[in-house]
Parts: C-alpha cells; structure tokens; sequence
C-alpha cells in the first residue's frame, strides 16, 4: 500500500501535491487550519520547499480557487468581486454556502 502512495507521488507535481493537501485540509479542518506547517506533515515535505512554491497562505489560496475555478467559474468569479485578502474573500464566500 505504501509503494502505490509512493508510486503515485512519483507522477504528481510538488506542486499539485501541496494544492491537493490544502484541498483536503480546508475540507476536513476549515480554513483556519490551513498553514504550511499543516500542509507539510500531510505530505512530508519540508515547509522551505513549500517556501519555493508559495509566500505565503494567501497565494496557495488563490491556486486552490483556480483548482476549483477549472471546475465551477461562479466560485472564482465570486470570490475575485471581494475586497479583501484571499482568505478573507474565500471565508465570505464560504459563510455564504
């Protein structure tokens, strides 16, 4: 079982892992759970390679609206009409649902 979760990283991006982490993050704990050091024990990886990916929580959100945006073009159109930081847009948006 281990091998096929470690075969399949093999062909997932670095990248794609952390935004599929912080899906399943928000999804199970909100988004106030969502925080590199979070991130990085789901997918044992250091919070510095993180750091060569995203600044900061923030600019991981707005990668993980895209993800959805790809599916839903309301969410992101929703949330991008907000003032605010992306946090704060996507917990509005989130409020509202």
């Amino acid at each position: 079982m281990k091998e096929d979760r470690l075969l399949r990283e093999d062909f997932i991006s670095v990248q794609d892992r952390i935004i599929s982490s912080a899906i399943d993050l928000i999804s199970e704990a909100g988004l106030g759970s969502l925080n590199f050091d979070n991130i990085s024990m789901r997918i044992n990886l250091s919070g510095a390679m993180i750091y060569k990916y995203y600044s900061d929580t923030n600019e991981l959100l707005v990668d993980v609206v895209k993800t959805y945006f790809k599916f839903d073009h309301g969410i992101f159109k929703t949330i991008s009409s907000r003032e605010g930081t992306y946090l704060e847009k996507v917990n509005m948006y989130v409020d509202e649902i």
